[in-house]
């Protein structure tokens, strides 16, 4: 039997936002990831892009094949 805290080590929630994609070749999909709880966003320029964001084995791998981690700054008034 697993410990009942297991499942925080395990799950993450993800907001995903799909810029572009393209009709005819969906593995040609562009957007950004938000990872629920954590500042920043992960950009992806693919499907395979957007799969190892998702499949990460940690939250320290801010980048996928092709993504660009982009840091969220809060603006000073």
């Amino acid at each position: 039997m697993l410990p009942l805290d297991i499942g925080a080590d395990l799950m993450k929630d993800f907001i995903i936002r799909v810029c572009r994609f393209e009709k005819d070749n969906p593995r040609a999909l562009v957007g950004l990831v938000e990872i629920v709880g954590k500042e920043g966003r992960i950009a992806f320029k693919t499907l395979d892009g957007l799969w190892e964001i998702l499949n990460s084995s940690s939250d320290d791998e801010k980048e996928g094949d092709d993504s660009v981690y982009v840091e969220l700054r809060k603006e000073r008034r």
